[in-house]
């Protein structure tokens, strides 16, 4: 046989066995089940416990991170990022360019908010209940969520109730859906360690925000996350948010979660919304 037809039969095998490659896979994907653990039915007083527990060991974090934010599978920017995050709702958010000049700022604490960007002729300030009004970053997440979220929890608060935990078979996790006031979130955690995997939020027009966790890394004696990424569906926007270096042990007086508004700015004092306190 020469070395033409040699080639064509063999190319001949090759595509015939792709293609039943493809179609065994495609069968077995569909058909793949995961066997809950055999410690049984995970109790949901147990998971809450296990979760608000994990989250509460760590009350503070310093994060010198990368945030790129991607719109409609495209990253259009990729932000050297700095944060601060205290219990309950301390945060200082710090946006910097590739030469870590500051491109925009937002700190929070128990008397409110100030956020400015570069080259802004105006200066945001109001009652932390009024941030939800002023995004620095388009995460639609509540501050104490977002501060909890980012030191590696769930953003539950303390009314929060868990409903029935269920085994997903088809992910091989847990999964329980979770209620507070004015919001509604399931939670998806791993098989055996219980940790967070994803949080996924309703919404009423839709799928609402989704938080995943990529990866856990340790901080001396704890563990945090070392990726997340963070998902708003309704606006075609997801940021990858990974933690380059971590500070559980960082000094942070007040002065730290507070800034000055710019000379010269117009100072735009944003009221909480209905409800909200004063």
């Amino acid at each position: 046989m020469d070395a033409a037809k040699l080639l064509k039969k063999i190319r001949i095998i090759f595509s015939a066995g792709a293609i039943l490659m493809a179609i065994l896979m495609a069968i077995g994907v569909g058909c793949v089940r995961h066997v809950a653990p055999e410690t049984g039915p995970l109790d949901p007083v147990v998971a809450s416990a296990r979760l608000q527990s994990q989250a509460a060991s760590i009350s503070q974090l310093a994060v010198d991170a990368q945030v790129d934010v991607n719109k409609f599978g495209i990253t259009w920017a990729s932000l050297n990022t700095i944060v601060l995050v205290r219990r309950p709702g301390d945060m200082r958010l710090e946006l910097l360019s590739p030469t870590d000049e500051l491109l925009s700022i937002l700190t929070l604490d128990e008397k409110g908010f100030v956020m400015h960007e570069r080259g802004s002729d105006v200066c945001h300030v109001g009652l932390p209940c009024a941030m939800e009004q002023v995004r620095l970053l388009p995460i639609p997440i509540a501050s104490e969520s977002l501060i909890d979220v980012l030191l590696g929890g769930a953003g539950l608060s303390p009314d929060s109730r868990f409903g029935p935990v269920i085994w997903d078979e088809r992910e091989g996790e847990y999964q329980v859906r979770v209620e507070a006031e004015n919001d509604a979130r399931t939670l998806h955690l791993d098989p055996c360690s219980h940790s967070l995997r994803s949080v996924h939020w309703e919404s009423e027009g839709g799928r609402g925000p989704v938080l995943r966790v990529k990866g856990w890394q340790a901080a001396t004696g704890a563990r945090v996350p070392a990726r997340l990424e963070i998902e708003i569906p309704s606006e075609g926007v997801s940021l990858d948010v990974t933690y380059r270096v971590v500070d559980r042990e960082m000094e942070m007086d007040g002065q730290a979660f507070r800034f000055t508004c710019p000379r010269g700015t117009e100072v735009r004092t944003h009221r909480c919304a209905q409800g909200g306190s004063e």
